[in-house]
């Protein structure tokens, strides 16, 4: 720039490039302890709502173990309820990232343009959609498997 005639004085300045970079470094970082923060919430919701449910199916429980039912046999169901939250639990965290980056886009893109970038948020791949749905999933049932045994090693039939 400083070699065309009509330019007197030209200045580079990175400090605002920093501090864009900067601002995506500390997205990256929240948005990794968002994720943790609301997988173990998964775990806990679910490990809640599956001892309920076995709470309330306390009575079938145990004459399921009287009968010779083994463990497995028992926790199945249970497993089998929290891989179904879980998948739908990813289902609606995809759909509400959707929307979000839809409803966002146009201001980051505004934004952006201050500094002579582009930037725009983007939906998930087919792949990383799958991956969201196949971790939600096996965090649901690891709360579904820990409620599970914690109530089976109590229950013993009368």
């Amino acid at each position: 720039m400083s070699g065309l005639p009509m330019v007197e004085t030209a200045q580079f300045d990175a400090h605002w490039a920093k501090r864009l970079y900067g601002m995506v470094e500390m997205g990256q970082k929240l948005t990794a302890f968002l994720a943790a923060a609301l997988g173990l919430a998964l775990v806990l919701v679910t490990h809640n709502a599956i001892r309920m449910q076995i709470l309330a199916r306390q009575d079938e429980i145990e004459v399921s173990k009287l009968i010779g039912a083994t463990d497995s046999f028992i926790r199945r169901p249970f497993l089998y309820h929290a891989l179904w939250q879980g998948v739908l639990a990813a289902l609606l965290a995809w759909g509400l990232s959707c929307w979000l980056s839809s409803m966002a886009n146009p201001a980051i893109r505004e934004f952006a343009m201050l500094y002579g970038e582009r930037v725009e948020l983007r939906v998930l791949t087919p792949l990383e959609l799958a991956a969201l749905i196949g971790i939600s999933a096996l965090l649901a049932m690891l709360g579904a498997r820990l409620a599970a045994d914690h109530h089976l090693r109590k229950v013993e039939p009368k």
